[in-house]
Order: C-alpha cells, then sequence, then structure tokens
C-alpha cells in the first residue's frame, strides 16, 4: 500500500519532496485522491468517520511546488486532528503552527526555486489558510505552470472588459485595498476580485 502511495505521488512533486511527505504519512491510515480540476479549492482534507481513514484528494493540474504546499496544508490538517480531533479549529494556532513546523522541514532541504522560497520564509511564521491569498506566492508558482491561459487581473487596464473561466463577463473598476472592484457585465452588480484572478480579455 506505501510503495503504491509512493508511487502514485511521485510524477506530481518536486525531487527531493518524496521522502519527506511519505514520512509524514508513514503509519497513518489515508486514502489519497488526485482530482481533477476544481474552481473552488486546490485540496481538502477529511477526518476519519467510521472506518478510521483520512481522506486527502488534491487536485493533478498543479505544478509540483503547488501540488507539494497543498498537499502539506493538507497533512498539517491530519497531525492536527490526530492531536486534537473537533477541539482545533479548521486553521487555528494549532494548525498554523503544525503547517510552519513542516513548511520549515522542506525549506531546508532546498526543494523551492528561490523565488518560492523567498515567499514562504516570510509567512512561515504566519502562514495563510489560503495560499491563493497571498498574491506574491500566487505569481511565483504560476511562472512554473506549463499551461498559462489568460492574464492576471491585476495586468489589465483600468476599464477593461474580461470574463472569468466561467464565463461571466466584468469590466475591471478601480482598486480597492487589496482586491479590484468590477462590474458585472450581466446583472451590473459590484464584484471584489482577486488581483491574482487568472481571466481572458474580451474583444470587440
Amino acid at each position: 500500500m506505501k510503495k503504491n502511495l509512493q508511487e502514485g505521488l511521485r510524477p506530481y512533486l518536486p525531487d527531493q519532496s518524496l521522502e519527506p511527505v511519505m514520512e509524514w504519512i508513514d503509519g497513518r491510515r489515508l486514502f489519497m485522491r488526485i482530482a481533477r480540476e476544481r474552481k473552488t479549492k486546490l485540496g481538502d482534507y477529511r477526518p476519519p468517520q467510521k472506518d478510521d481513514i483520512h481522506r486527502i484528494s488534491v487536485n493533478g493540474d498543479l505544478n509540483p511546488y503547488e501540488f507539494l504546499i497543498t498537499l502539506t496544508h493538507e497533512i498539517a490538517h491530519l497531525a492536527v486532528w490526530e492531536k486534537y480531533g473537533r477541539r482545533a479549529r479548521p486553521h487555528g494556532v494549532a494548525w498554523k503552527t503544525q503547517y510552519a513546523s513542516m513548511l520549515g522541514s522542506l525549506l531546508e532541504k532546498n526543494i523551492f526555486p528561490i523565488e518560492i522560497e523567498s515567499i514562504i520564509r516570510k509567512q512561515v511564521d504566519n502562514p495563510k489558510a489560503n495560499s491563493k491569498s497571498n498574491t506574491d506566492l500566487v505569481r511565483a508558482l504560476h511562472a512554473h505552470n506549463t499551461v498559462r491561459a489568460g492574464v492576471f487581473l491585476e495586468d489589465l487596464p483600468a476599464g477593461a472588459i474580461f470574463s472569468l473561466s466561467d464565463g461571466r463577463r466584468f469590466r475591471k473598476e478601480e482598486k480597492l485595498r487589496k482586491w479590484y472592484r468590477c462590474t458585472s457585465q450581466d446583472n451590473r452588480k459590484i464584484y471584489r476580485i482577486s488581483p491574482v484572478t487568472r481571466v481572458i480579455p474580451w474583444e470587440d
């Protein structure tokens, strides 16, 4: 079972990261699933039910560095569940401490390119629950994608019309504190959209 899991993960992970990942999950009853692309999440963790099996899924379309970061995030949930069960908040102090410790061990092995490593080092003491909210990390990780559809919203000029992957169209307005104010071209409602959302410029 362990060998099958190891070989199943190998194509998705960067060099030198398979060994620490297998050490983290060794001896644990875990069902690991490589999922198809999901727009709403990169991965998830589900605690054991009646069968005492932990369940982790990670999107298979992620580049190796994003896959590793996401898998580490989810294994941290597993470790916290084993220690505290439902007493620990999903992304509370216990999870942040566990996740930071695991990221720190990866940084010691020089797995990440320098631009990704430097960003992780800056946030390792207080990691974010959602890696997508770290815009610097999103940009650095995206540089290693083999497929780069669309552009970042922040790279479009004000007033530009664009569409999201689900086909909805918006007009880019002014930047708020962190995100951009955007007007839906379908219902004229106002939405806040992250500057590092991948969008497709609309051409008349």
